[in-house]
């Protein structure tokens, strides 16, 4: 039942994405395929990172509202570049 509950507000957010996704006994299914969450996940312990060869960073870039949306998304950010001579 405990595992049940963890999957409602997955199912949910699944479904709001216009997912196909139901429940059977303590199994989650999205797509047709089965949902098996990570254990790390579940825990808290996964620290999301993303590096960026950002090519002449500007102040445009940092004003972007996709480029500060996609960066919002991740605990650890690298923005590098690379020069060539």
């Amino acid at each position: 039942m405990e595992t049940r509950q963890k999957f409602i507000p997955v199912m949910k957010k699944a479904r709001e994405e216009n997912k196909e996704a139901f429940l059977r006994v303590d199994e989650l299914f999205i797509d047709r395929r089965e949902f098996k969450p990570n254990a790390l996940e579940e825990q808290g312990s996964v620290v999301k990172c993303v590096t960026w060869n950002v090519e002449g960073l500007t102040a445009d870039k940092f004003s972007s509202p996709e480029f500060v949306n996609m960066l919002s998304q991740y605990d650890i950010i690298f923005l590098t570049e690379t020069w060539t001579n």
